[in-house]
């Protein structure tokens, strides 16, 4: 089978038995769609483009190689076109550039093990450069590992049938999810990650896998799946909510504990400056100090300990015991 206008191969199609009739004729031919020469896939493209997006395209049938002298070609017109193809030999990265828009993190009230996340995450997809045609992106699937620190597995996230918001301006998408389970695989890693994250300024995560998208163009719907992802996630950390980003708003003395303790209640104002927020983190506890002297004053328990989204004002209240 070659392309009409040069004649560059396209493939080879078998045929049991060929019966030709007067007239127009419809009959089905299986066959793999490969060029005879590594240079030709872009044509391989341009055909596969050109079929995606309705256009009508010449396309010959010879007994054997259009290179033989003298052939005899059909003139053919294709009505329907199943393709499975594998695109090793385009080198290309379809996803780039995966954000985190929100990230809310929520551990089990039960099994402490369990960790649910909400969220939301923006990716850009990019089709090859030879293959131009309108997509729109409609439902994906993802699964992916997360590596922290160049620590093994960290985690890992099953997304199944995720409806996707598509600007097809920009080729962004955008897809949410509500309380998928955060396969913890390394719990050392998870937590050396969350003290990161409380810690520092910045934390980077690395994410590899494997995504699915169903997008409509003008033919109709198509699969693409075996998509790999392999992208960094840059989150902004807590860095300790300095700067300002946590202030005691009130102390009540509630009562004396004995001669040498008082009972107090907090309120405190903490403004989250992540993508990360946490929905419920359990108990938080904070060592309340003497700034001059570093002498530990009592801990501060914050149960349950929660953050708002991004930017937005979290007020807690606590109970401490202050040692005089």
């Amino acid at each position: 089978m070659a392309e009409g206008e040069n004649g560059t191969i396209l493939g080879q199609v078998s045929i049991d038995v060929l019966a030709i009739r007067p007239g127009n004729n419809a009959f089905t031919l299986n066959g793999l769609l490969a060029p005879s020469r590594e240079t030709d896939l872009p044509v391989i493209g341009k055909f596969f483009s050109a079929y995606l997006n309705g256009q009508t395209q010449t396309v010959k049938v010879f007994r054997n190689q259009s290179s033989v002298k003298n052939a005899i070609a059909m003139d053919l017109t294709i009505s329907g076109l199943s393709m499975k193809a594998n695109l090793d030999g385009i080198e290309t990265k379809l996803i780039h550039q995966v954000n985190v828009l929100n990230f809310s993190i929520e551990f089990d009230l039960v099994h402490v093990n369990k960790v649910y996340v909400t969220g939301q995450l923006s990716v850009f997809f990019e089709l090859p450069s030879n293959i131009h045609m309108k997509f729109k992106a409609l439902r994906t699937s993802i699964n992916f590992t997360m590596h922290f620190n160049d620590k093994p597995s960290m985690g890992q996230m099953i997304l199944h049938d995720l409806p996707v918001e598509h600007n097809q301006t920009t080729n962004e998408l955008f897809m949410s999810f509500n309380k998928q389970e955060l396969i913890v695989l390394n719990d050392a890693s998870f937590k050396q990650l969350a003290a990161f994250l409380f810690l520092t300024k910045n934390v980077s995560i690395m994410i590899e896998g494997l995504a699915a998208a169903l997008a409509e163009v003008r033919i109709g719907n198509i699969t693409l799946s075996n998509i790999p992802i392999n992208d960094t996630l840059h989150l902004v950390g807590y860095n300790e909510f300095d700067n300002g980003l946590l202030n005691i708003d009130n102390i009540d003395l509630i009562g004396a504990i004995s001669c040498q303790a008082l009972a107090l209640r907090v309120r405190t104002q903490i403004i989250n400056p992540s993508a990360v927020n946490i929905l419920y983190g359990g108990c938080l506890s904070l060592d309340l100090c003497d700034i001059v002297s570093g002498k530990s004053l009592g801990l501060v328990n914050i149960d349950p300990f929660y953050l708002q989204l991004q930017d937005n004002i979290t007020v807690l209240d606590a109970e401490e015991s202050v040692f005089v």
